[in-house]
């Protein structure tokens, strides 16, 4: 499980009630302050030179402040010598969940009015940063308040889920990878669009709302901004600068599409659905800042989704895919059959295995209720079930366990309609194809032998933000019950593997790793299982290494897929990436 910092706020440093935040930001001028916002969210998360508090301060407090900085550090150091078993990782005082939260407050809240000198405003924001950092450590203790009853074997990963979900993907991620996820996952859907007649009037309409003539036009345009971002080594506020040329008035109108729009109020929310759709503010034409590198990277193929859909839904009915429902149709047909399809056989279509994709079992064997994807090879199966889930974003911001454990319940386990019927979802799924395979009635493949089978049960999620500690741990507390109802029906469960969850970019990102036989996935998922797996039996000298080895099982595969790789040395890009690079600017 990733190292997390501990989030310092502002009752440890400043004596009485904590003052409103709009009394602390009157009087600061709002230009001043989306800066200071963009600056913050412009450090990295990993190996910032900010990591350190005595850096951060040392930065943040101009010498006629000195005397605040100074008490700061103090304060540090109390709380470091009093609570120096909870904090073994380090202190921070930026999470970009609670800057994020700053720059929507200022951007719809804040005037240009500046009554406040600038050695009060430095103060002010320093304060207004750690008072929204205890409003959300103050949700989150809440939300753990919840656990305590729950029962200790999913105890700690209810903690852990109910700690890290809200802002994980803020923190644990490597923007090169993610950029090579997106463009890989756009170019797809943009081609897949392109070759359907009935999705033509959708393209159509995207690519004219960027006045553009065709979506190679559109990413080539998009490209260059995402790359100058991705390509910042340099912390803190990233600018744009068009240079006035014989395009520069083309280029700004491509851009305007994609800023945030000063006359209109943002809609606030933990998701900060309006900034991940528009990461970009003016400061003067032609001349742009980044509101958060990774919105801007992860708009190539995450926000191009969301405004595919904003466009649909405004196109008139006749030109609307299948009527009206554009999510089911995506999730369908593109998640699925196109994304997942395409991937899998890219890593494993030219080995001699048996693979068959789940259109192709149903069509040739009119299976009902088949596997999304079914790959043998000798006696390994991985049985895939595909899942393009979304999570509201205000169960997300809760930090509370049960919503989370009955939201992901009714998107991966089962819910329960209206007429009392209960609909299966990919752990019951995965779980049917099971028993049908070890009772020989998976009827694509027949010539095997059930009782030498290992089965490998893959869940294919297809979003980063569900590589989240602790959530391998609760679906494979429902798994395990279902097959406890196997095992009841004189089923011999033995070699059944729990659930592996794995994020489709890790395997777009480690496609030629896993092509190459460098990895194997059935020995990759027995090394990552070895790994998290508790060893009962040994006798640990402190209660450190007991607390390290209980941890370790809440690890979620794609990270220890990550960590392998780097360890090991076998990174490569995917040849895929430059295909369809290649393809776009030729």
């Amino acid at each position: 499980m990733p190292d997390l910092d501990y989030l310092i706020q502002y009752s440890e440093i400043f004596e009485g009630e904590p003052p409103e935040l709009s009394s602390l930001l009157k009087g600061i001028s709002r230009s001043m302050l989306l800066k200071a916002a963009s600056y913050f969210l412009g450090f990295a998360n990993e190996g910032s030179q900010y990591s350190d508090y005595r850096n951060f301060l040392q930065m943040f407090f101009r010498s006629e402040n000195a005397a605040v900085g100074n008490h700061v550090y103090n304060k540090i150091l109390q709380l470091i010598k009093t609570r120096s078993n909870g904090i073994p990782f380090g202190i921070t005082f930026v999470n970009p969940q609670s800057i994020l939260q700053l720059f929507e407050y200022c951007f719809n809240n804040l005037d240009e009015n500046h009554s406040q000198t600038e050695s009060q405003a430095e103060v002010s924001i320093f304060k207004a940063i750690i008072l929204l950092n205890q409003v959300n450590n103050e949700t989150q203790e809440k939300g753990l308040e919840q656990t305590k009853e729950l029962d200790v074997d999913i105890k700690l990963a209810a903690i852990s889920q109910a700690m890290s979900y809200p802002n994980s993907e803020f923190i644990n991620y490597n923007l090169p990878e993610i950029l090579v996820a997106q463009l890989v996952k756009a170019v797809y859907l943009l081609e897949f669009l392109d070759g359907r007649e009935d999705t033509k009037p959708l393209l159509n309409a995207f690519v004219k709302n960027f006045n553009c003539t065709d979506w190679k036009e559109y990413l080539k345009k998009l490209l260059p901004i995402v790359m100058a971002v991705n390509n910042t080594k340099r912390e803190g506020i990233i600018e744009l600068i068009i240079p006035r040329d014989e395009e520069f008035k083309t280029k700004i109108e491509f851009i305007d599409n994609l800023i945030l729009p000063q006359e209109e109020l943002l809609e606030e929310g933990y998701d900060f659905r309006t900034i991940r759709s528009k990461p970009l503010y003016s400061l003067e034409q032609g001349k742009y800042a980044v509101i958060y590198p990774l919105f801007v990277v992860e708009m190539v193929f995450k926000g191009l989704y969301f405004k595919l859909k904003q466009i649909h839904d405004s196109l008139p009915i006749e030109h609307k895919i299948k009527g009206t429902n554009f999510r089911g149709f995506y999730c369908d047909n593109f998640s699925e059959q196109e994304l997942l399809y395409k991937t899998l056989n890219n890593i494993f279509g030219k080995r001699n295995y048996i693979i068959h994709s789940g259109s192709y079992m149903k069509t040739t064997f009119g299976m009902i209720a088949e596997p999304d994807f079914y790959i043998r090879n000798g006696n390994s199966v991985f049985l895939f079930e595909s899942k393009d889930i979304l999570i509201d974003g205000n169960i997300k911001s809760t930090f509370d366990y049960y919503q989370y454990e009955s939201t992901f319940s009714k998107k991966l386990y089962f819910d329960v309609d209206d007429k009392g019927k209960k609909n299966k979802k990919a752990v019951l799924q995965l779980i049917n194809n099971i028993e049908r395979l070890l009772t020989n009635q998976l009827t694509n493949d027949t010539k095997n032998k059930p009782h030498l089978l290992r089965i490998y049960p893959i869940l294919v999620l297809h979003d980063r933000q569900y590589n989240v500690a602790g959530l391998n741990v609760i679906i494979n507390h429902w798994f395990a019950f279902e097959l406890s109802l196997l095992r009841a029906k004189g089923i011999n469960t033995d070699k059944v593997r729990p659930i592996i969850i794995i994020d489709i970019d890790s395997l777009i990102f480690y496609e030629e790793v896993f092509k190459s036989g460098n990895i194997r996935l059935n020995d990759i998922i027995d090394d990552y299982f070895s790994y998290i797996t508790v060893n009962k039996k040994k006798v640990y000298k402190t209660q450190v290494e007991v607390d390290y080895q209980l941890t370790k099982k809440l690890n979620p595969f794609s990270i220890f897929l990550a960590n392998h790789v780097r360890r090991n040395n076998l990174n490569k890009k995917p040849k895929i990436l430059f295909d369809k690079i290649v393809k776009v600017f030729a």
